[in-house]
């Protein structure tokens, strides 16, 4: 028998805004630091509008996550408009571009969800369009600022880090572990579903393997041999690094 495959039905635009509303509330709730303006380096004398942000390395979204992209503008459309209220940049001059890059995400998010390299058109769109709307946020600060003579911005300084190998163990030995992201973990409590119900609370994963490649926080369980359950939150970015004989490993226990 041959099944047919097809796309699932588009969102509506208002469900569509409701969700992209909901993706940036999870965002502030699991990195709170876009509900404030970019940090500036010591010393230096210009302001980014826009920290090192990576959806993937600071919410743990993987790239094969459907909604990276959106994500992605969804953290970025946040902090700059903290960053630019906090510099006093007339409203008139950044609004319109940081609504058009919500929009874009919105429309993204209102197709009818494909994968493959429909899927991956799709994405490239989404990004064209928001890179080009932060290269004229740019620019309209940079002359906005040099016609006001106030302090140099840019955009974002230069980044770098990257996914580690993580062991995750318990203690006691024995405990079986399971974690989602926490971003993930907060959209599931805006959209009112309970974060521990698996069914509908996508992005759980069982640890199966002696390492995992993480970046960021996670919520997580432990299942104990004798049925009990643990549950927290772990963060692998101020973790004890040990150097091994190839990589650095990120060693985190989770107790009882």
């Amino acid at each position: 028998m041959t099944l047919a495959v097809c796309a699932a039905p588009a969102q509506t635009p208002a469900d569509a805004a409701t969700r992209f509303a909901q993706i940036r509330q999870a965002a502030v709730a699991a990195a709170p630091s876009l509900s404030r303006p970019a940090m500036r380096t010591p010393g230096e004398p210009t302001i980014p509008l826009l920290d090192c942000l990576d959806a993937g390395l600071d919410l743990g979204v993987g790239e094969k996550d459907p909604d990276s992209m959106v994500i992605q503008v969804a953290m970025e459309v946040e902090q700059l408009g903290q960053s630019l209220r906090a510099l006093a940049l007339p409203p008139a001059l950044w609004q319109p571009l940081l609504d058009g890059m919500q929009s874009a995400a919105i429309e993204a998010l209102a197709e009818p969800s494909t994968r493959g390299a429909a899927h991956q058109r799709s994405v490239e769109r989404l990004s064209a369009r928001h890179q080009a709307l932060k290269g004229q946020l740019e620019q309209a600060a940079v002359r906005h600022q040099r016609q006001r003579r106030g302090p140099p911005v840019v955009l974002q300084d230069g980044c770098g880090a990257g996914e580690l190998p993580v062991e995750l163990r318990t203690r006691p030995a024995g405990g079986r572990i399971s974690y989602i992201t926490l971003f993930r973990h907060r959209l599931c409590e805006v959209q009112r579903i309970p974060p521990t119900d698996r069914q509908r609370c996508r992005g759980w994963v069982d640890v199966v393997k002696a390492q995992e490649f993480l970046s960021g926080q996670y919520a997580y369980q432990v299942r104990w041999p004798d049925g009990q359950l643990s549950s927290g939150v772990f963060d692998t970015r101020p973790a004890s690094v040990v150097d091994g004989p190839a990589d650095d490993i990120v060693r985190i226990e989770l107790r009882r």
